[in-house]
């Protein structure tokens, strides 16, 4: 990959309520570069975008969630989601 270079950047907003609550958005592109064997480059433009949250419910306890999708080049589109609990000591 002699001479090949990848670059990338991301934007991020979060905004903070109460004690501990949270929602924030970002977007995220750039380039990859992957050998491919053989002086051969595979180069694929990457986007993903997500919106994360935290919720909580009492002093120790709190709901976590994510949506997220990315698009790798032409190759494929990944879309998901996360749900989870989050517990402080």
């Amino acid at each position: 990959m002699h001479g090949e270079w990848s670059g990338s950047g991301r934007l991020a907003l979060d905004l903070y309520y109460g004690e501990r609550g949270r929602v924030g958005v970002s977007v995220a592109a750039g380039r990859e570069l992957e050998s491919l064997g053989g002086g051969a480059v595979l180069r694929t433009d990457v986007l993903g975008a997500a919106l994360t949250g935290a919720h909580t419910l009492s002093a120790t306890w709190a709901v976590t969630w994510d949506l997220t999708a990315q698009r790798q080049g032409d190759l494929y589109t990944r879309v998901g989601g996360r749900l989870g609990v989050r517990r402080s000591f």
